[in-house]
């Protein structure tokens, strides 16, 4: 029995592709979740630090979309949820999408997929792609019935956000070096610094790793929007952000970053015809001096694009829902320290180069760590951190809604 069938255009196909490839940068298997109205393709890191996702609208991004959802004992299931193998899928449209030498005539006419599952069926993904002159190809790949997991983000905190070009700032991440780990975004002036950089790793008398930072500086004029706290260092990591910005660079979209402090987690998110993406990666950093205000909004009239993210109204989830197993980031030494060694210090107009005080392989400060240029400031309130929910009824991208709690169904 089909409990759910779409069906996609060359287009469509090609951006579902672009999605997969994106996807995959942050796990090797897609999760998969279907509602009446829309599709959401999810993927969550091993460290579960970066969380990507993409929601389809039904009748906006499919030819057609119809999902029927199983009765299990008088009860009917609203949503489908399954996991496959990323490479699966992606080995399916290998050869077949965005290859312009390809003859027109095997060029793709549509492709319709259903998924099969219930009582006495077996559980596989169908995809049929249909070829000009009557030319089908069909695949038939299992899964896992696995229920998703969302990142919880809260916007109420996020006081500090940005927008800006995808192209602009896929131009600015050519210029990271190669081989870099983190990147540290550090605002002062009406100047933006983007530090990509690798810390110096010793072993014994060994050094296993060089040093190597590159800093991009930008007025703040280049960004559509721009309100964010002056000497305020987010650091995330440039493997995950590289892989956003080439997907966003593929269409000329607007991308929207939304963080509160370090430690915390940054969201991004851009839109594109039917197509929602948001992702979400947890921070460190360190706040020095910073005005507890926002620098005044620098946006351009010509640049902004305001119909685009305007919130719906739904209602908002408690940020201390049922939390799995994601624990707060370690705090590397005292409250009282950092803000001493933080008077002591003279404003600069751009970021030193960092010092090495973070594992490349994490992002969260150490415990243990000696180096107070990277300590976490004091807050009195509940710091917030990259949590998972396991009791909402229903998910949807952050953006379009006050809050977003990791859900498993």
């Amino acid at each position: 029995m089909a409990i759910l069938t779409f069906t996609l255009n060359p287009e469509a196909l090609s951006k579902l592709h672009d999605a997969l490839v994106c996807l995959g940068k942050f796990s090797e298997a897609v999760s998969i979740e279907a509602s009446h109205d829309k599709l959401i393709l999810t993927a969550l890191n091993s460290s579960k630090s970066a969380y990507a996702s993409f929601t389809l609208i039904g009748n906006k991004f499919f030819s057609k979309y119809q999902y029927k959802p199983l009765r299990l004992s008088n009860q009917v299931n609203q949503k489908f949820n399954c996991r496959i193998y990323n490479k699966a899928l992606l080995s399916v449209f290998k050869g077949r999408i965005g290859d312009q030498t390809r003859e027109r005539e095997t060029a793709i006419e549509r492709c319709d997929v259903s998924v099969e599952d219930g009582e006495g069926a077996k559980s596989r993904f169908v995809i049929k792609i249909i070829c000009k002159h009557g030319v089908v190809k069909t695949y038939r790949l299992t899964f896992e019935s696995v229920a998703p997991m969302h990142a919880l983000f809260v916007r109420e905190s996020a006081k500090n956000h940005w927008a800006i070009s995808s192209k602009t700032l896929r131009e600015f991440v050519e210029h990271f070096g190669p081989g870099t780990e983190q990147l540290d975004i550090y605002t002062e002036d009406g100047r933006v610094s983007l530090t990509s950089y690798t810390e110096k790793i010793v072993s014994g008398n060994e050094i296993l790793k060089q040093p190597l930072h590159t800093t991009i500086t930008v007025d703040t004029l280049e960004f559509a929007e721009f309100a964010v706290q002056e000497q305020l260092h987010i650091v995330i990591s440039v493997k995950d952000f590289k892989s956003i910005v080439t997907n966003a660079g593929i269409t000329n979209t607007i991308v929207t970053a939304l963080y509160s402090q370090p430690n915390c987690p940054m969201q991004l998110t851009y839109s594109d015809e039917g197509i929602l993406s948001e992702f979400i990666l947890m921070t460190i950093g360190e706040n020095r001096n910073a005005s507890t205000t926002p620098a005044p909004n620098t946006s351009r009239a010509s640049s902004k694009r305001p119909g685009s993210r305007q919130p719906l109204e739904a209602t908002s989830g408690s940020k201390k829902a049922a939390m799995a197993d994601m624990p707060p980031p370690p705090r590397s030494v005292a409250s009282s320290h950092a803000q001493g060694g933080a008077s002591n210090r003279m404003t600069r107009p751009s970021p030193p180069p960092p010092q090495p005080s973070i594992r490349a392989d994490e992002l969260f400060v150490p415990a243990g760590d000696d180096d107070r240029r990277w300590d976490p400031v004091n807050y009195d309130e509940d710091e917030e951190m990259l949590m998972w929910d396991t009791g909402m009824d229903d998910v949807s991208p952050s953006y379009l809604f006050p809050s977003v709690k990791l859900k498993v169904d």
